[in-house]
């Protein structure tokens, strides 16, 4: 029977006995449910990550509360699950590149910062994968639906911040785009991408009249996701739902799931058209659309603009293979090179950049070959990888290695990467 119907291989009574006398303390009984219900708050709230930007190590709300949860969690009974040595070496080369860029650093104390924010985002795709891992049935629906609520919750208040709608609106504006409740829109963008592929998805197996609510809710993703006129973002977009939409069509699939799947998109393109319509039907963002729907920007091109300065990346690479150490770059030059690879290259040398890169590679061919497995959480992993994908492509355009949702799309990816590996195993 189709595992994307959550239907688990059976174990003989033995075997069964045995794993239950072996559950970890906080899978049994009362400790599931206030395990299920603190993972399910801690991602309704991811989207709350307004920091001091002048701060390297600034910890957000999201932070203060995963960092107990991650330690509790391991603390009592979460196991690392087999298959994480490879992806765990690229991450500790990493961190190895820029600890030895570091000794070039001038400001050793924001080296060490930045490296510590690393280590905790690498401990986080850790703890994703391995909870995923535990039990992929309950534990990739709960953490999805839960990043479905901070998404919508971010972009409504997005949309309502945008129209001055809520007092105080400029707190979550910058350059009068949407920040919501993060920092840059930049960021905010990204982060309503893979919510709108988790709708679809869901929308294509339920059989619930309710559900048909999930529409106004994803209106609302797409709206916000559109006000915060991040090129990158709608980029994001587009090539995460022609991924998506061709591993579901790659992939056994029942004809009624894909005549709906055809079908939703259809009517969610429907929807984004009547949405940004009426968007667009507002002076103030249709001004704002012109501005940035061109492929070039005049900050990219001017002197010490982007493409200057990644230049300039690049010379300072090429001149110092170990790296200059992490978060260096504002001492030598106004601009960030808006390039995750040469931030990395910068940073942490030859080393560090092999190192991601590698990992990248890994994950992607991995998850090319789990989708050919037949588990639980395969369209979740259509998703997360989808959605991973068109983020490497964006990190040629901007930094994401501190985009605390980019690390629970890698672990959301090894998890069903893991779990397709055990279920292949078992035959």
């Amino acid at each position: 029977m189709s595992t994307d119907g959550w239907v688990m291989h059976s174990s003989s009574g033995g075997s069964a006995s045995k794993q239950a006398n072996h559950e970890s303390f906080w899978h049994k009984g009362m400790w599931s449910n206030i395990a299920l219900l603190a993972l399910f708050a801690v991602m309704s709230i991811s989207f709350y990550l307004k920091s001091d930007v002048k701060e390297v190590a600034q910890p957000t709300f999201y932070d203060l509360l995963l960092v107990p949860m991650v330690a509790s969690f391991f603390l009592f009974g979460l196991k690392l699950p087999k298959g994480l040595a490879w992806p765990m070496l690229f991450w500790g080369l990493l961190l190895v590149g820029y600890s030895i860029g570091s000794f070039n650093a001038n400001t050793p104390a924001e080296a060490r910062d930045y490296t510590i924010v690393v280590i905790y985002l690498i401990l986080t795709f850790i703890f994703f994968t391995s909870v995923i891992c535990a039990d992929p049935r309950r534990h990739l629906q709960l953490l999805w639906n839960g990043y479905l609520v901070a998404a919508f919750s971010a972009a409504a208040i997005g949309v309502l911040a945008y129209f001055h709608v809520i007092p105080n609106a400029e707190f979550f504006l910058r350059y009068d785009r949407p920040t919501a409740t993060f920092n840059d829109p930049n960021v905010f963008g990204p982060y309503l991408v893979a919510p709108v592929l988790y709708v679809l998805h869901k929308l294509t197996l339920t059989r619930r009249m309710r559900d048909v609510l999930l529409l106004p809710v994803v209106g609302t993703i797409i709206l916000g996701l559109f006000l915060s006129f991040s090129r990158g973002a709608w980029a994001n977009l587009i090539a995460s739902m022609l991924l998506y939409v061709g591993f579901m069509l790659s992939t056994p699939h029942g004809k009624q799931q894909t005549d709906r799947l055809l079908f939703l998109l259809i009517g969610i393109g429907v929807i984004a058209v009547v949405v940004i319509s009426w968007a667009l039907s507002d002076p103030t963002v249709a001004a704002h659309f012109v501005d940035r729907f061109s492929l070039v920007q005049s900050y990219d091109v001017e002197e010490q603009g982007r493409f200057w300065t990644q230049a300039r990346a690049i010379e300072v690479g090429m001149n110092n293979p170990l790296g200059i150490g992490p978060a260096q770059w504002p001492g030598l030059y106004a601009t960030d090179p808006h390039n995750v690879y040469l931030s990395i290259f910068v940073a942490g040398g030859y080393l560090s950049i092999l190192a991601y890169l590698g990992f990248l590679v890994l994950t992607i061919v991995r998850g090319l070959g789990a989708l050919k497995v037949d588990f639980p959480g395969r369209s979740f992993l259509m998703i997360s990888l989808a959605v991973t994908i068109a983020h490497v492509g964006e990190s040629m355009i901007i930094d994401v290695d501190n985009w605390r949702h980019l690390y629970f799309l890698f672990g959301s990816s090894w998890g069903c990467i893991l779990t397709a590996d055990r279920f292949k195993a078992m035959g």
